[in-house]
């Protein structure tokens, strides 16, 4: 799991967008991506290349989707109370 990956699963999670143009968006995230590298000339994308490289990032992105994923849903429940 990357970064991008996690962005994505949270808006699918939660609906975030129609599921045709949520697909688009995952070819357009993985189409980028592909092309993100330490030497790009884009800044962005050797930055995300350069994080990605080592396991440290990749250790923790799963436990920052389930961090995320549970924020979302707390307050996506405090929206949904009508008592509160």
């Amino acid at each position: 799991m990357n970064l991008i990956d996690v962005i994505l699963e949270l808006i699918k999670q939660f609906s975030l967008v129609p599921t045709d143009k949520q697909r688009q968006l995952r070819t357009d995230c993985e189409s980028w991506e592909s092309t993100a590298t330490e030497e790009s000339e884009n800044k962005l994308k050797a930055m995300y290349a350069k994080a990605h490289k080592g396991i440290w990032l990749r250790l923790i992105t799963p436990f920052v989707f389930f961090y995320l994923r549970k924020e979302f849903s707390s307050i996506e429940q405090k929206e949904d109370d009508p008592f509160s």
